[in-house]
């Protein structure tokens, strides 16, 4: 019987965002994600931004995600100054930074915190992002979180021959093709390299729902 293997694990670098996160508290369901943009592991505090952080992952428009991103300044309506966490700040490849209040829908009605988002914005510095995104379960239904966790995964590998060979095959075929076709002459391979061309704009999803076999 072995007693050692010869698998070798690299452990992300683990990056610590401006608010700490608390591991295991009871309460949030908080978690270490792998960003496929720097390789880092970093926090989150609630399995909304766990799944707002794989959409955002997935988005081939965004190239830096800070989580637990520094404070902003806000004066509230009774004339005080607070400090405000956001969730994330992306940056996309025109440069544009958008800061994200990360809430479930229960608390964004009972807190009013459209307008707090709204006021955030008015106040917010323009060196720090250039506008404010608010986002709750209800604007992340169950089968974009899917697609998004399936290109999260695959970017987190590294490409291999078969995504050039599959490109080239969609390329011959010159029309619409479903996954199953498309990845035939590979099965039963080829699904995660789908998802990796999907992201890179290589290949096109022409109906909008869940990637599977039939897409």
């Amino acid at each position: 019987m072995r007693d050692r293997s010869d698998i070798v694990v690299t452990l992300p670098n683990l990056v610590q965002g401006a608010r700490k996160v608390a591991l295991g508290s009871r309460g949030h369901n908080s978690s270490v994600v792998v960003d496929p943009n720097d390789g880092n592991g970093k926090f989150l505090e609630s399995s909304i931004e766990h799944n707002c952080f794989l959409v955002l992952s997935a988005n081939p428009q965004i190239k830096s995600i800070v989580c637990q991103a520094p404070p902003v300044k806000y004066v509230d309506e009774d004339g005080v100054v607070r400090r405000h966490f956001f969730d994330f700040l992306t940056t996309d490849f025109d440069d544009r930074r958008e800061a994200y209040v990360v809430k479930s829908a229960r608390k964004v009605r009972r807190d009013h915190l459209e307008e707090f988002a709204a006021e955030l914005d008015r106040q917010m510095p323009e060196s720090f992002a250039d506008g404010v995104v608010l986002v709750t379960e209800e604007d992340l239904p169950e089968w974009i979180v899917s697609n998004a966790r399936l290109i999260h995964s695959a970017r987190l590998d590294p490409p291999t021959e078969r995504d050039q060979e599959i490109a080239e095959r969609a390329e011959e075929l010159g029309r619409s093709t479903t996954i199953l076709e498309l990845c035939r002459p590979f099965a039963p391979f080829g699904f995660r390299s789908v998802a990796r061309l999907l992201f890179s704009g290589h290949l096109h999803q022409l109906d909008v729902g869940l990637i599977e076999p039939e897409t």
